[in-house]
């Protein structure tokens, strides 16, 4: 946040030390700090606010600097001070109180954090900074109402934002609410599409049973990028839909790493097996179930499965065999392998 060298009219004038002066190091803070290199603002910072710190132009401004250059460095329990005198010097500056409520909340003292955000607020109603802060520490603290409000307000603020709808969308689906944290979520890949934001995306999309939606996000990634989860939710969601379209994929070997296909997920299988059986693909739902049962073999509903489709396609001895170890399974006796 630049902050501006502020003058005043008249006697005050003269009594200003060496305005350029002042201006060039305070402007020298603020270029460190926004070049990342708080460390290296810190003790020039602190040299202008001993220099300076008295005089009634520039005191606020060089505590204020004092204290935004500590807090950017990960020194908010040293900054803290700094910021209380400056706004105690300037308690009409928005900025100021932002500043402090980010050193408290950092400090665990969110109480008067939230009360420091919302002076900001009030002080600077056109910045969505302090929003944003004031909704995250809501959120934290479970209020995901007034969070949501912040966060909506933030949005409208700063013209649609990314970083609104991601926190908008995380508290949401955090609060068990994947229907309303879809649209923040869309809206966020669409400005930044990256893995993380892909990732919450489609737990929302699945939550909230919108399978058709889950299906056209994991086709619209390259095939040879798509990931053990795409591969998982596919499969749930066209199981969803009647469809088996991805389970017959995946039985007839996908392409790319082997690494990211759940090919060791018997759960994977089990629900592929399930897809295929349901559009009448038996020896396809065969081979699934059979993955399945190799790689769970002390589970009893996957011999129960795979006895309903042996006898669907009429191989009945076959059938009997796999409900007699699904038995054995549930008296707590070990099956023989399928044959």
């Amino acid at each position: 946040m630049a902050w501006a060298v502020l003058g005043v009219a008249g006697p005050a004038v003269a009594r200003a030390p060496a305005p350029g002066q002042v201006g060039a190091v305070l402007a020298r803070v603020d270029s460190l700090v926004a070049a990342g290199q708080a460390v290296a603002a810190v003790p020039l910072a602190l040299q202008a606010r001993e220099r300076w710190r008295e005089d009634p132009v520039y005191g606020w401004q060089v505590e204020a600097r004092a204290g935004q250059a500590l807090l950017s460095a990960g020194k908010g329990p040293e900054a803290l001070p700094f910021l209380e005198r400056a706004s105690r010097l300037r308690p009409g500056e928005g900025v100021l109180h932002h500043r402090l409520g980010t050193a408290l909340a950092g400090m665990g003292r969110t109480g008067r954090a939230l009360a420091e955000f919302d002076e900001a607020v009030r002080l600077a109603p056109m910045d969505p900074a302090p929003l944003l802060d004031a909704g995250r520490l809501r959120a934290e603290l479970g209020d995901v109402a007034r969070a949501c409000l912040a966060f909506e307000a933030a949005r409208a603020l700063c013209g649609g934002c990314p970083e609104a709808d991601r926190l908008l969308g995380s508290t949401l689906l955090a609060a068990g609410r994947p229907a309303d944290a879809i649209a923040p979520l869309s809206r966020l890949w669409s400005a930044q599409p990256d893995s993380l934001v892909r990732r919450s995306l489609l737990a929302a999309l699945v939550t909230a049973h919108r399978d058709s939606a889950v299906l056209a996000l994991v086709a619209a990634m390259p095939e040879g990028q798509r990931g053990r989860d795409d591969w998982r939710m596919a499969v749930q969601a066209e199981g969803g839909l009647g469809g088996a379209s991805w389970a017959a994929a995946a039985v007839d070997g996908p392409v790319g790493d082997p690494r990211r296909f759940p090919g060791d997920d018997a759960v994977f299988w089990a629900q592929a097996s399930l897809n295929l059986q349901r559009v009448g693909r038996l020896p396809a739902a065969l081979v699934a179930v059979d993955r399945a049962v190799a790689l769970a073999p002390d589970r009893p509903v996957y011999l129960h499965n795979r006895a309903a489709i042996l006898a669907a396609l009429g191989r009945n001895d076959e059938a009997r065999q796999a409900l007699d170890a699904s038995r054995r399974l549930e008296e707590g006796h070990p099956a023989p392998s399928p044959r």
